[in-house]
């Protein structure tokens, strides 16, 4: 089992507020990675790693503004530091890390000024 909780920070843009336009983000980011190895075999016990972590991401994508509401949708490719490491007897070691692929979508709203300067 791993978690990874970061924090990330960067520079984010998009194209002029329309209702449909493209944007994206740099971040970079730090934080916390946990492992938690449990075996098959009874004989070994469950054992937790933990650790900093950091992390660098870009993503890009359509960002779509129906008045007050607006919807992102990216795709990112990043890299994420290989610590903690988990070491099994007679296996392969297990990371938490390495490069990162995935998706996300946000819901966001204006409450107050005006709806096309989102």
């Amino acid at each position: 089992q791993a978690l990874g909780v970061l924090g990330n920070l960067g520079i984010v843009w998009r194209t002029e507020p329309r209702r449909v336009g493209v944007g994206g983000a740099v971040l970079v980011g730090v934080g916390f990675g946990q492992l938690r190895g449990i075996s098959a075999r009874d004989d070994v016990q469950a054992a937790v790693r933990r650790g900093a972590t950091g992390q660098a991401l870009a993503t890009v994508g359509p960002r779509i503004a129906a008045g007050r509401l607006r919807i992102d949708v990216d795709a990112e490719l990043g890299y994420t530091l290989r610590t903690p490491q988990g070491l099994i007897s007679d296996d392969d070691a297990v990371t938490l890390g390495g490069v990162v692929v995935g998706a996300s979508l946000r819901l966001g709203g204006a409450f107050g000024g005006r709806p096309d300067g989102l």
